[in-house]
């Protein structure tokens, strides 16, 4: 009978663990899209529920609270953007910190498309329309798949956006307009830029040259030929 009260007291002990909090437990997710980027309007829902628990805000924080036992572990659907990847569900363990922090986790919606910069900067090289400097190219045309996308500007440059998959193969050109002023060559430089899985900016340095002048053909003088009148010696 000695055992009986650590008995009690044991048994009393594992029902408190296991016996549901009324009062919650406070949680808080956090979702980017890339690193230092935080993303809103993504819903946060318990698995197996059509309620919406909580939408992040503009700082991608979500607050709400959870209600269960001590222990258990709730299954959250991370409700990323259309045009984002899935999000991994949470496993979250509900528990209480002696700080009184939440409970948090942090998740990532991975962009379908990333946002390519192309900084295009055209010019002609030095020697082609000026001794000693680089002539900038105002009005080409940059295209990208054929399409035209921008136009240089006075000081030679062009900046185009473009979103396009993560490992995509972007082909872009740079290309003199039919009738343009100055005689280049090549009349198109094109370029193949690798897109990476992040936003990026990618410089496009597009240098001409112009083309050479033909050689001058060499004419034949042409006249009275001397013709030697002395006299000749034997």
């Amino acid at each position: 009978m000695r055992g009986w009260p650590l008995l009690m007291f044991l048994t009393g002990c594992s029902s408190m663990v296991t016996k549901e909090d009324n009062s919650g437990y406070p949680v808080e997710v956090s979702v980017e899209s890339d690193p230092g980027r935080p993303l809103s309007g993504v819903a946060i829902v318990r698995q197996g529920s059509t309620k919406t628990l909580n939408t992040t805000g503009v700082t991608g924080k979500a607050k709400f609270v959870l209600h269960g036992n001590v222990g258990e572990l709730v299954t959250l659907e991370v409700k990323c953007p259309p045009d984002f990847l899935p999000a991994k569900p949470i496993a979250a363990k509900l528990q209480r910190f002696v700080s009184n922090e939440p409970i948090r986790h942090n998740v990532s919606c991975t962009p379908l498309k990333r946002r390519a910069v192309f900084s295009v900067v055209a010019d002609a090289a030095p020697g082609a329309f000026h001794k000693e400097k680089a002539v900038p190219l105002a009005g080409l045309k940059v295209k990208v798949f054929g399409m035209d996308q921008g136009v240089t500007d006075e000081s030679g440059t062009a900046h185009i956006l473009y979103d396009a998959n993560p490992e995509e193969l972007v082909k872009l050109s740079v290309e003199a307009p039919e009738g343009y002023a100055k005689k280049l060559t090549p009349a198109v430089l094109p370029f193949d830029v690798r897109i990476e899985s992040r936003d990026a900016i990618y410089p496009i340095a597009a240098t001409f040259h112009a083309p050479k002048e033909a050689p001058k053909p060499q004419v034949k003088p042409t006249g009275p030929i001397k013709v030697h009148s002395g006299p000749i010696r034997i």
